[in-house]
């Protein structure tokens, strides 16, 4: 058995290689490899069983793996999954990595390319608190006084006259009759005066207090923010003239030659599956 298992090939040890080769078992792992949506696994199987290594002698591995676990040197399903696990592992990045490079965009007669971006921002803000307490207050006396005297006189005078005589005469013993003597005349002349004064003093004093006061508060807040971003951004590129337009053009085709899955993704696979002679 040993010696019939130096001679296996790929396409011996897969029963199914076209249907359900080792590519059938990559895009089952997660996360998908990233050209999994251009590219069907048949298509990939077929092409590397079928032109590149269908015929190559199978790895040590392989071999190791037939020993223990199989006695017909076909590899199971559960080996299949083995074996995509262990090169999904070792090469992932290396294929997404190599695979992104097919998209990048660039002159090929342009061997510098710089571009610098600038960006400023920030943040601005200001606040305004206006506090104070203003008081005005009015105390103060107001006194009037008003003083006066008022003064009033009365003064009345009257005055008469009173006239009169009296005959005197003289009575003879046991006579009715007298004797005219003399006549007493008597003139009296009566005068009345008064005077009266009455005198009114007014001492009056208003007084009127005023304390007054007026006070405004003033609690005023103003608050101001924004932002501000600032873009700026240079590009230069061009040929800096270390390498001539014809050596990039004749690199560019070089370029153009290169086959990720000729150059990159078989040859990992091959690492694995097969060994490199074909005896």
């Amino acid at each position: 058995m040993l010696q019939r298992m130096k001679k296996l090939k790929l396409n011996d040890v897969i029963s199914n290689p076209l249907t359900s080769g080792i590519f059938h078992y990559i895009y089952t792992l997660t996360p998908s490899i990233p050209w999994a949506d251009d590219i069907d696994a048949s298509v990939l199987d077929l092409e590397y069983i079928g032109n590149i290594s269908g015929q190559k002698n199978v790895s040590p591995l392989i071999k190791n793996i037939l020993l223990k676990d199989s006695t017909t040197n076909v590899l199971t399903a559960e080996n299949m999954q083995t074996l995509a696990t262990t090169i999904y592992k070792m090469f992932y990045d290396i294929w997404v990595k190599e695979y992104n490079t097919l998209s990048l965009e660039y002159n090929p007669i342009s061997n510098y390319d710089m571009t610098e971006t600038e960006t400023a921002s920030g943040t601005t803000g200001n606040t305004r608190l206006n506090t104070g307490t203003q008081a005005t207050a009015k105390t103060g006396t107001t006194t009037n006084t008003h003083t006066g005297t008022q003064g009033t006189t009365d003064s009345n005078q009257a005055s008469g006259t009173t006239t009169g005589s009296a005959d005197r005469g003289i009575y003879g013993f046991n006579s009715s009759e007298s004797v005219g003597d003399s006549t007493d005349s008597t003139s009296t002349t009566t005068g009345t005066t008064a005077s009266g004064s009455s005198t009114r003093t007014d001492n009056l004093t208003d007084t009127q207090t005023d304390n007054t006061t007026d006070t405004r508060t003033d609690n005023l807040t103003q608050s101001d923010s924004g932002t501000h971003s600032d873009s700026r951004t240079l590009t230069r590129s061009g040929n800096i003239g270390v390498t001539t337009s014809q050596q990039m053009l004749q690199a560019e085709r070089e370029v153009a030659l290169w086959n990720f899955f000729y150059n990159v993704l078989f040859p990992s696979i091959d690492r694995v599956l097969t060994i490199c002679n074909y005896s």
